[in-house]
Parts: structure tokens; C-alpha cells; sequence
């Protein structure tokens, strides 16, 4: 009874996202697209077809099914801000790993170590403590205690909303892409929209890729898989910029360049992470090939922005829950 009210169709789609970051690229005074670039780095793209499971050092642990969705929903929420010095980093099997690394390497060693987690209820009621165990490493990770409240937050929910079972997200979604992405917005820590100039921008970087990682492991191909869009994270505007795709104004370049803090919601902030989703976006239209996908080829320049060289200007750093 409780999935079947859930059923519906989705309101949100990805004119929902494209349409709101347009007004941004807009109305930017901070950043604007070198459209001249985006020809020279598309040919790169085609046929690659790949996915960050495809360069991951960490294999992804043999779950069930319903704990490989909780797997994938947690993996994806605690995604996000690593930066800071020192760098977290944690240890896995004799190496030390950074980043999302690190939180996969964090999450798969605490199944090894039969620490509960990946349930409503472990994460409901997980404590400070068991948490610094699971995600210990050389230092504090950044917004510790966010990253508490939003995993006690997704226990609570699915208690509540799903009976504690993550496989009822699956189940509502009705094998479409958006209406799970609808879903998973009810989740605080997924729910990455912001107003700018009296519009709301929606940008969902986590929940698109908890809606890839769900699809490609988990369900199968969603419906409307290939229409999602990219992921405005600190990455991908970095490989950009790098491209000479993203160009920025000298004030916003020097802020970057000199590793200061931009704020979360701020209009830099807002004009950086909309003209990145855009970028792709022109990059799969002129691309032009069906097979080609906006996730396509945010997971091509996120790989490639792991390939770090000493020319390389640093990403802009924003302290924030959802990048």
C-alpha cells in the first residue's frame, strides 16, 4: 500500500536542471563558456563509454542486494568536500588513499570489519563514535558532524517512509531515473538546490550519481538514464577551466588561484557549478550522438581531472554537503 502511493510520475526532469542553470550561464558576471573550446576536447569523449568503476583502485564489496543500495545511497551522500590540509586520508589494505577513494576505501573497510552500517536502523541510531571509527584516517574529515546528522537522516527516512527497507526507493521509483532522483531529494543531504537573482538553480550533483551507481548496480537500466546531466562539483569546473572551456574573471581566478574560500551560495559559487553543467551540455550537442550522454562525459573530464600535473591550477574550494 505504502509503494503504491508512493508511484508516480515524476515532476522533475532534466529540462528541471538545465533550464534553471541556463539562467545562471545567463545572467553570469563571474564566468562564461569559450564556446570556440568545446570542439577541440569532444572527439576525446566518443566511445569511451566508461564509468568511475573503470579506474577505481578499490573493488566494490560483494553485498546483497539491499545492502549494495544502502552501499550506494551512503557512498554517494558522504561524497562530498575532502579538501583541507592536511588531506584526510585513510589506510586499506597497506595503501593510502584520498578523496572519494578514501570513502570507498572507508566504506568497504567497514564492512570487512562487520561494523553495521549499511541498514535504516545502524544508521538511524549511529553515534559519534562508531562513526570516527568507521571514517578514521590521519585527521578529521571535513563537516564531520554533517556527515552524522545526514546518515541519521537517511535511517530515519527510509524507516519511516520504506518500512527500513532501501530497496523500497527502487521499488517507488517504477524503474525511472527522475522519479528516484524525486525520491531521493527527500533526503536532506540530496535536495542541492539554490536561488540565485530570484530563481531557484538546481544542480542534485550526489543524487544523479546515487541514481547512476543505483542504475548500474543495483536495478539495471533505469528509464531516462541518459538524460540526466553532469555533476557541478569542484572537479570537472577544474578540468574545464584547464580546457580553456570555463573562463573566469581575473577577481574569481585570483580567488581560486590563491585558494580562497568561496562561499557556498554565493554568486561565484552559483555561476561556477551552473556554466559547468552547461559546458557539457553543449559538449554532448555538438558531440551529437545518441550514445553520448551527459553523464558520459562528466565521468571522462572527472577521470581526466584525476590525472594531476604540476601545471594544473588548484579547484575552487567551497565548504559544503553537496560536492
Amino acid at each position: 500500500m505504502l509503494l503504491n502511493a508512493l508511484k508516480s510520475f515524476s515532476m522533475i526532469d532534466s529540462n528541471t536542471i538545465l533550464d534553471s542553470v541556463k539562467y545562471v550561464v545567463d545572467n553570469s558576471g563571474h564566468v562564461k563558456i569559450n564556446t570556440d573550446m568545446i570542439k577541440d576536447h569532444t572527439d576525446a569523449v566518443i566511445g569511451k563509454g566508461i564509468h568511475w568503476e573503470d579506474v577505481a583502485p578499490i573493488k566494490i564489496p560483494e553485498l546483497d542486494k539491499e545492502k549494495k543500495i544502502a552501499f550506494f545511497v551512503v557512498f554517494n551522500a558522504l561524497n562530498f568536500s575532502y579538501w583541507g590540509k592536511p588531506k584526510w586520508t585513510i589506510e586499506y589494505k597497506g595503501k593510502e588513499y584520498d578523496g572519494c577513494w578514501g570513502m570507498l576505501g572507508a566504506l568497504s573497510r567497514s564492512i570487512e570489519e562487520k561494523q553495521q552500517l549499511f541498514d535504516s536502523a545502524s544508521l538511524k541510531h549511529l553515534s559519534e563514535d562508531k562513526l570516527n571509527q568507521i571514517l578514521r584516517g590521519n585527521t578529521e574529515i571535513p563537516l564531520f558532524k554533517e556527515r552524522l546528522q545526514l546518515l541519521n537522516e537517511i535511517g530515519k527516512i527510509v524507516n519511516e517512509k520504506y518500512g527500513g527497507k532501501f530497496s523500497g526507493l527502487l521499488d517507488a521509483a517504477d524503474n525511472d531515473a527522475f522519479r528516484l532522483l524525486e525520491l531521493l531529494t527527500e533526503f536532506p543531504c540530496f535536495n542541492d538546490y539554490i536561488e540565485f537573482k530570484g530563481k531557484q538553480v538546481f544542480f542534485y550533483k550526489k543524487v544523479q550519481l546515487a541514481v547512476c551507481d543505483l542504475s548500474k548496480f543495483c536495478q539495471g537500466n533505469l528509464k531516462n538514464i541518459n538524460h540526466l546531466t553532469a555533476a557541478a562539483d569542484y572537479k570537472i569546473p577544474q578540468i574545464l577551466r584547464k580546457y580553456r572551456i570555463l573562463e573566469y574573471s581575473e577577481a574569481l581566478a585570483n580567488k581560486i588561484d590563491k585558494k580562497i574560500e568561496i562561499n557556498p551560495g554565493s554568486n561565484q559559487e552559483i555561476e561556477i557549478r551552473a556554466n559547468t553543467v552547461w559546458a557539457v551540455e553543449l559538449m554532448k550537442q555538438a558531440i551529437n550522438d545518441p550514445n553520448v550522454t551527459a553523464t558520459d562525459i562528466d565521468h571522462y573530464l572527472w577521470i581526466q581531472g584525476q590525472k594531476k600535473e604540476e601545471s594544473d591550477k588548484p579547484y575552487h574550494r567551497t565548504r559544503t554537503i553537496f560536492y
